[in-house]
C-alpha cells in the first residue's frame, strides 16, 4: 500500500503541474479584448482620416475655380484678389467709370455728341481686323466696356474742340501719316511680326552639337536649355516677336530677312550673327507670324477725326473746356453708395 502511495504521489503532482502549466494562457480573453480596442482604435483613425481627406477633396474640388494662383503650395483665392484690387485700385477705377459717364453726358449736353449708331459702326468696322483686335483682347476688357470706352474717346475730343469741323482731306492726311512704315508711332499700319524661339552658342562646335540634337528628335525647348548661352533658355528659347521693318541695323537686316523667310514651325540651319562686336551662331525656329496689316481708312475714320481735332487743341482752349466741365459736373448728380468711395463724390464734384 505505502509502495501505491509514493508512486501515486508523484503521479498526481505531476499532473497537477502539467494542469498548472496548461492553465498559464488564461487570459486569452483579456488579449483578445486588447487587440479588438485596437483595431477598433486604428479603424476609427482612419474612417477619421477619411472623412478629413474626403472634407479637403471636395472643398478643394468645390472652390477650385475661386482659386487664382498657388505660390509654394499657398492658395490665392478670389476674394483676397478682389480685396486688393479694391483696396489698391477701387477708388482710381471707381472716379474713372463715373468721370467717363460725365464726359459723354457733357458732350451730349453741348449738342456735340456724335449719334450711338455712328459709334456703334465706328467699333464694328475696327473690330473686323487683327490689329485691333489683339489691342482690344490685351486690354482683357468685354466689348461692352471698350465700345464704351471709345465713345468717351470720341466725347472728349468733341469737348475739346467743340465740334470743330473736320475736313475728308484733314482726315486723309493724319490717315496717310499713321499708315507710314517709317513712323515708329504709326497708329494704323503693323509690320510683319513673327514669334520665334532662339538658340544661341559661341563657337561652331557648339551650335553644330545643337543641330544634332535637334536632329536625334530631342526637342527645341530642351535642346535651348541645354546648349543656349542666352538667357532666354530658361523659356525653352522663347524670345519676343522680331519685327522686320524695325531692323534698321545694316548688319542686321540680312539675318532678320532670312528669320522671315521661315515658315510657321520651321527651324533655320545654323547662322553666324554678330552681336555687339562678338560673333555668335544662331538657329531660330518660327512658332508664328502675323502678316503686314494697314486699317482701311472707313474703318479709321472716326479715330482720323479724333486725331485731327485733338492736333489742334491748344493749352488754352483744353483749359477753358476742363473749366466748362467743372462747373458742369458740380451741378450734376453723382451718389456713391458704398461707404468705402464715399468721399469720392465731394472730389469729383470738385475737381471734375
Amino acid at each position: 500500500m505505502s509502495t501505491q502511495n509514493t508512486e501515486a504521489t508523484p503521479r498526481r503532482e505531476a499532473a497537477s503541474s502539467q494542469s498548472r502549466r496548461m492553465a498559464s494562457p488564461a487570459p486569452l480573453p483579456e488579449r483578445a479584448e486588447r487587440n479588438n480596442r485596437k483595431w477598433v482604435a486604428i479603424l476609427i483613425v482612419v474612417f477619421l482620416v477619411g472623412i478629413f481627406l474626403g472634407a479637403l477633396i471636395y472643398r478643394q474640388k468645390h472652390h477650385a475655380k475661386d482659386v487664382v494662383a498657388v505660390v509654394g503650395g499657398k492658395l490665392i483665392v478670389k476674394p483676397e484678389f478682389y480685396h486688393r484690387l479694391e483696396v489698391t485700385l477701387g477708388r482710381q477705377t471707381l472716379q474713372t467709370l463715373i468721370t467717363g459717364d460725365l464726359t459723354i453726358q457733357y458732350a451730349k449736353y453741348l449738342k456735340v455728341m456724335p449719334p450711338r449708331s455712328y459709334i456703334d459702326q465706328t467699333y464694328n468696322l475696327m473690330m473686323h481686323f487683327p490689329m485691333y483686335q489683339k489691342q482690344f483682347e490685351a486690354t482683357g476688357l468685354n466689348p461692352q466696356e471698350i465700345e464704351h470706352d471709345l465713345r468717351v474717346q470720341i466725347a472728349r475730343a468733341e469737348i475739346l474742340t467743340h465740334g470743330a469741323p473736320v475736313t475728308n482731306q484733314q482726315m486723309l492726311n493724319y490717315y496717310e501719316t499713321n499708315i507710314d512704315p517709317n513712323n515708329p508711332k504709326a497708329l494704323f499700319y503693323m509690320p510683319e511680326e513673327m514669334q520665334v524661339a532662339i538658340i544661341v552658342c559661341k563657337s561652331k562646335a557648339a551650335i553644330f552639337d545643337a543641330q544634332r540634337a535637334l536632329n536625334s528628335n530631342v526637342s527645341f525647348s530642351q535642346v535651348a536649355k541645354e546648349y543656349s548661352v542666352d538667357p532666354s533658355k530658361q523659356q525653352g528659347g522663347l524670345v519676343g516677336s522680331p519685327i522686320q521693318d524695325h531692323a534698321k541695323n545694316p548688319s542686321q537686316a540680312a539675318f532678320v530677312n532670312s528669320i522671315f523667310q521661315l515658315r510657321i514651325g520651321q527651324t533655320s540651319n545654323p547662322m553666324p550673327v554678330t552681336v555687339l562686336g562678338h560673333k555668335t551662331y544662331w538657329i531660330v525656329r518660327c512658332l508664328d507670324k502675323s502678316p503686314m496689316f494697314k486699317a482701311p481708312f472707313d474703318a479709321v475714320k472716326e479715330q482720323c477725326t479724333i486725331g485731327v481735332l485733338l492736333s489742334r487743341v491748344t493749352p488754352a482752349m483744353a483749359v477753358k473746356s476742363d473749366a466748362g466741365f467743372i462747373n458742369w459736373v458740380k451741378k450734376s448728380n453723382v451718389q456713391i453708395f458704398w461707404p468705402d468711395y464715399e468721399s469720392l463724390q465731394g472730389i469729383i464734384k470738385s475737381e471734375g
